[in-house]
C-alpha cells in the first residue's frame, strides 16, 4: 500500500471520529435540554388535575405556601370539577388556613360527590376526623368496616377503637352488624376485656363464627395470662370428654388452644401412625436423628383443671435404641402460675418390645387454672450425648385421683 492511500485512510478516520464526537455532544445537549424541561416545569405550566393537586400538596405541606396551594387546587378543580383528591386537599387546606366555613362547604361537596360510593370513603373519613367533624364518623366507619375488607377495614377499626374505648360505645357507633369485626380486631390487638365482651354478645345474639376465630381468642387469652377465661370458653365450645384433649390422637394435632402443640425441629421427625388393632390413628412415633444433644420440650398440651385437686397422668410408651443417659420422660407443671411443683414420670427405657405404662400423681396448686403436660428430654452431660433412636407413645390421659380420700391426707 503506497503512502497516498495511507494518508487518505487516515483523513477518513479523522473525519469519522470528529463527526462521532459532534453527534455525541449534540445528543448529550438534547438530553440535558429535555431533562431540564421535564424537571423544571413550573406549576403555572401544569394542566392535569393530578399534577396540579400534587404540586398543591407540596406547596401546602413542604413550602407552607397556602395561597399558592389554593391557586393550584382551584386550577385543578377548574379542569375537573369532580376530581376528588383536589376536593379532599382543599378541605385540609381551608382548615389549616382557618377558613372554617369554606372548609365545611368543601367537605359537604365531598359528601355529595361520594354519596353511596366506597371510593374515597376512607380518605373522606380521615379528613373529617382531622378537622374535628367527628359526628360524621359513625356512619362512615360503619359502612367501611361492613363493606370494605383488607387494610381499609383494619384502618377503620383502628380509628374506631381510638375514638371509643368501651364495648358499648363501639357497638353503638359502629353498629351491631359489625360485631364479628369488632371481636376479631379486639383479639388481634390483644384487648382481652373488649374481646370477651364482644364474644359474650356473639353468643347471646347467635352470631356465626369459625372455630379458628374462637381458637384465636383462646390463644390471645393464654398469652395475656387469662387462663381461667380461656378454659371456660374452651369447655363451653368444644365440650371435651377427657381432661387431656385428643389423647387418642384420632384427630390432627390442633396446635392451638388447649390442644396438642408440636414445635418442629431438624433434630427429630414424627408421624402419627395407625394403631395396629383397628387402623385408627393413635400412636405418635418420634425418631431422634442423633445430630444434637437436644433439649426436647416440643410436644405439649396446656390442660385446664380444677384448682387444688389431685390427678394422675398416665401414658404408654415403647422404644428402640434410645441412646445417651438422658432419655424422654413426661413432665407436668403449673401453667403461668406461682407455687407449682413439677411432677415427672420415669424416663423411657432404652429398648422395649412392648408398650410399658408410665404414670405420676400431681396436684394442681390453688394459684393455677391449668397445667402443662409435655414430653421432655434434658441435655446430657456425658461425652456421648447426641440422642438417637425411636419412641412410640399412645393413650396419654389425665384422671382424677382420690388417693387423698383413701389415705386421709389433705
Amino acid at each position: 500500500m503506497n503512502a497516498g492511500s495511507l494518508i487518505i485512510k487516515a483523513v477518513l478516520v479523522l473525519v469519522l471520529a470528529t463527526a462521532g464526537v459532534v453527534q455525541f455532544r449534540f445528543g448529550i445537549r438534547e438530553q440535558l435540554s429535555f431533562s431540564d424541561t421535564a424537571e423544571h416545569t413550573g406549576p403555572s405550566q401544569l394542566t392535569s388535575p393530578h399534577a396540579l393537586t400534587g404540586a398543591a400538596k407540596k406547596k401546602h405541606l413542604f413550602e407552607a405556601d397556602l395561597d399558592g396551594a389554593l391557586a393550584l387546587l382551584k386550577k385543578a378543580l377548574a379542569a375537573n370539577t369532580t376530581y376528588m383528591p383536589a376536593w379532599l386537599s382543599l378541605v385540609e387546606l381551608y382548615n389549616d388556613m382557618g377558613r372554617r366555613k369554606l372548609c365545611l362547604l368543601a367537605l359537604s361537596r365531598v359528601h355529595a360527590l361520594t354519596e353511596g360510593l366506597n371510593r374515597y370513603r376512607w380518605e373522606k373519613t380521615v379528613v373529617a376526623y382531622q378537622i374535628g367533624q367527628t359526628e360524621l364518623l359513625p356512619r362512615e366507619l360503619h359502612d367501611i368496616i361492613f363493606e370494605i375488607p383488607g387494610k381499609t377495614r383494619n384502618d377503620a377499626l383502628r380509628l374506631a377503637f381510638t375514638m371509643w374505648k368501651t364495648a358499648d360505645d363501639l357497638l353503638a357507633n359502629v353498629g351491631e352488624d359489625n360485631l364479628i369485626h369488632l371481636f376479631n380486631y379486639g383479639v388481634r390487638t390483644s384487648r382481652p376485656d373488649l374481646a370477651l365482651s364482644f364474644w359474650q354478645d356473639m353468643v347471646n345474639g347467635g352470631v356465626d363464627y369459625r372455630d379458628g376465630e374462637l381458637l384465636a381468642l383462646i390463644d390471645m387469652l393464654l398469652r395475656e395470662n387469662r387462663v381461667a377465661d380461656a378454659g371456660g370458653i374452651w369447655h363451653s365450645r368444644f365440650f371435651p370428654e377427657e381432661a387431656l384433649y385428643n389423647g387418642d390422637f384420632t384427630q390432627p394435632l390442633l396446635k392451638k388452644g388447649f390442644g396438642w402443640r408440636l414445635n418442629t425441629s431438624h433434630d427429630y421427625e414424627y408421624r402419627v401412625e395407625p394403631v395396629p388393632q383397628n387402623g385408627v390413628a393413635g400412636i405418635v412415633h418420634l425418631r431422634f436423628k442423633g445430630w444434637k444433644n437436644i433439649n426436647f420440650a416440643h410436644l405439649y398440651q396446656i390442660v385446664p383443671l380444677s384448682r387444688g385437686q389431685h390427678y394422675t397422668f398416665a401414658v404408654d410408651m415403647k422404644s428402640r435404641s434410645l441412646s445417651t443417659n438422658e432419655r424422654p420422660f413426661w413432665e407436668i407443671t403449673g401453667y403461668k402460675c406461682d407455687g407449682a411443683k413439677t411432677a415427672v414420670t420415669d424416663m423411657a427405657a432404652p429398648n422395649s418390645d412392648d408398650y410399658e405404662s408410665y404414670s405420676v400423681d400431681f396436684t394442681v396448686p390453688d394459684e393455677c387454672a391449668a397445667v402443662m403436660v409435655r414430653l421432655r428430654r434434658k441435655p446430657s452431660n456425658h461425652l456421648d450425648n447426641k440422642i438417637s433412636g425411636q419412641l412410640w407413645l399412645k393413650n396419654p390421659a389425665i384422671s382424677r385421683s382420690y388417693k387423698d380420700v383413701l389415705t386421709g391426707e389433705p
